[in-house]
C-alpha cells in the first residue's frame, strides 16, 4: 500500500529486506576475507620462491694454518689452507743485510680449486731484487 507517493513497508516487507541486507553484507566481508586470505598466501609463496632460489650459504672456513713466524729481524714465514681448497703459503729472507743491494726475497705458492671444473691451479713465485717470477703449469711459460 502507499501513502503519499511513497511506499510503506509493513513488518513482514520489511524484515525480509532487513535479511537481504544482511546476507549481502555477511557476503561482502566473506569474499573480502577470501581474497584477504589468497593475497596472503600469493605472498608466502613468493616468499618461499625467493627463498628457495637464493644460493646456498657457504661458509669457508679455515682448515689448517701455519702459525706466522715473525721477529722482525730477517724475515717471515706464514701459511693456511681454507675447507674450499684455497692454500697460501710464504716465507721471506732478508739478503744482504746492512748493504746497498739488500733485498727482502719473498717465496711462496697459492692454490685455489675451480668450483665449475673441480680443477686445482697452483702458483709458485719468486719475488726479489729481480721482480715477480710466477710460475704454475697453467700459466704461459716466458
Amino acid at each position: 500500500r502507499k501513502v503519499r507517493g511513497e511506499l510503506v513497508y509493513t513488518q513482514s516487507n520489511f524484515g525480509s529486506r532487513r535479511n537481504t541486507i544482511k546476507s549481502l553484507l555477511i557476503s561482502t566481508i566473506h569474499i573480502s576475507l577470501l581474497l584477504q586470505t589468497r593475497v596472503a598466501i600469493i605472498a608466502l609463496c613468493a616468499l618461499m620462491a625467493v627463498a628457495i632460489a637464493a644460493p646456498p650459504h657457504d661458509e669457508t672456513v679455515v682448515v689448517k694454518e701455519t702459525p706466522l713466524d715473525n721477529i722482525g729481524v730477517d724475515g717471515y714465514q706464514y701459511g693456511y689452507e681454507l675447507s674450499n681448497g684455497q692454500a697460501h703459503q710464504e716465507s721471506a729472507q732478508l739478503v744482504n743485510a746492512g748493504h746497498e743491494n739488500e733485498a727482502l726475497v719473498v717465496r711462496g705458492s697459492f692454490s685455489y680449486v675451480d668450483p665449475e671444473t673441480n680443477v686445482r691451479y697452483t702458483v709458485n713465485y719468486v719475488a726479489d731484487e729481480n721482480g715477480f717470477h710466477p710460475e704454475g703449469a697453467h700459466l704461459p711459460s716466458v
